[in-house]
This record gives C-alpha cells, structure tokens and sequence, in this order.
C-alpha cells in the first residue's frame, strides 16, 4: 500500500471514531510503528490531525492542555493522589506518567524517602528528585508541545530496560 492510501484511510478512520492509536493503525495496514509514525507525522504537518502520545486525533478533537486539565477535577485529583501514594512504602521503584493526576500521585509522594522513580515528566522528576534520598531517572524522548514532559520510541525504548513495584499511568480518554 502507498504512502498515500495508508494516509488516506487514516483521515478516513480518525474522521469516523475521532482518535487512532498506532498500534491499531500497525495491524490493521500492517507495516511497522516507524512508517505509522511518519504516516502521522505527515498529516499533522498538513493540519490534518492532532497526533498524541500514541496515536492521533481528529484536528477537531483536541485534548485540553495541562493547565486546564490540572484545574478540572482538582480535589479529586489530590485525593486520587493521597489514595495511590498510601501504597508506596519508603525505597519502593516506581513509573510515573505525565499527566494532572499522575503529577498529584507525585505531590502526594513528596515525603516518601529513597525511592527509585522513573518519569517522562520533567516537573515530576524535579519534584520528586534531589530530596529524601530518592533517585529519578527522566527517560528521554521528543518533548511534547502541549506536555512537560517527552514522549515517543526512545521513552518507551529506555523505559521498557526497567523493573518496577509500582506504575502510576495516566488515561486521557476511554472510547468503547
């Protein structure tokens, strides 16, 4: 299949369901993550669609940018972060995604001693990092424009070398 079909079904698909994810994008046109993702690229350079950590959306349905989505829900947010952090003894390992709630998990973390964290979000790393006796590792990876934080194949290559006691992983949207 040409680079053009495969990005034609694209626009097709993601103008009927209004978000793709690459994995899905992969068995379906079956051909690799990379040509997916310059297929993405391609598109969102055209304003054709949004492309996330993941996936792409419908340029007509944008996620809300970090600060708006801090101040949704905030309360619950904190208490969500109070619940998860409660888990998590002193010296534990530990993933945190970026994301509001993920960053209220590391709020909620801030007194915890020695722990071994790895995060894709810079203001969780600084958060969490230099105290207590904790050591972060902020994976690496393309900075998101809309994020404080990096995504792409380099983060999940870096991330996937690691073994951990906890995972803190944000979702931006559920469909059926």
């Amino acid at each position: 299949m040409l680079a053009k079909q495969r990005q034609q079904y694209i626009l097709s698909q993601v103008a009927k369901t209004g978000a793709l994810s690459v994995a899905d994008l992969v068995l379906q046109l079956k051909v690799s993550r990379e040509t997916i993702r310059r297929d993405l690229l391609s598109l969102s350079e055209r304003g054709l669609i949004v492309t996330t950590h993941g996936g792409a959306l419908s340029s007509e349905r944008q996620e809300p940018d970090l600060k708006t989505r801090e101040s949704a829900n905030a309360d619950a947010k904190q208490a969500i972060g109070r619940r998860a952090a409660a888990l998590v003894p002193d010296g534990a390992s530990l993933v945190i995604d970026s994301g509001s709630t993920t960053h209220a998990v590391a709020q909620a973390l801030a007194d915890r001693h020695k722990l071994t964290v790895y995060t894709n979000d810079w203001r969780i790393a600084l958060l969490l990092g230099r105290r207590n006796g904790n050591r972060v590792t902020l994976l690496g990876g393309e900075l998101s424009d809309t994020e404080d934080a990096a995504f792409g194949l380099d983060t999940m290559q870096q991330l996937a070398q690691y073994r951990v006691d906890f995972a803190f992983v944000g979702a931006c949207g559920i469909t059926p």
